[in-house]
């Protein structure tokens, strides 16, 4: 599943599940649109909906987002969070991991990116507190 695009991976999740479209989209909150979108790689998943959908599945936000481009592909990094890694990169080394870059880049709050490295400084902690109080 390493090749496999986000919505690949949100797909085979659910139907592993044997859950209908609506079912998963009913228990995680969201539209059943919505989660058509993003199984169609064509919405932009929230981290809201990604702590969601990680929970329904039964799944870590590593699990769900981890691996999505491929082992050889490069990411083309939002302007805004490129500055983050550049300015804390050397603080947090994780950063300059693929896996977590995918991650960040598809993130949007209300439908906008973060624009401030502040702003990704804050999801960004909050995100790896999530991921390791699951692992944990």
């Amino acid at each position: 599943m390493l090749d496999s695009t986000f919505g690949q991976r949100l797909r085979q999740f659910r139907v592993e599940r044997n859950k209908s479209m609506r079912e998963a989209a009913r228990e995680a909150d969201i539209s059943v649109t919505y989660l058509s979108k993003l199984e169609s790689d064509e919405g932009n998943p929230t981290l809201d909906v990604l702590i969601k959908l990680a929970n329904l599945y039964g799944v870590t936000l590593e699990d769900l987002t981890a691996g999505l481009t491929g082992e050889h592909s490069t990411v083309n990094l939002d302007v805004a969070l490129a500055r983050f890694i550049n300015e804390y990169g050397e603080k947090f080394p994780e950063l300059h991991d693929r896996d977590w870059q995918n991650m960040l880049n598809g993130i949007r709050l209300r439908g906008r990116r973060p624009e401030e490295p502040d702003d990704w400084l804050t999801i960004f902690v909050d995100l790896r507190r999530a991921l390791a109080a699951k692992q944990s």
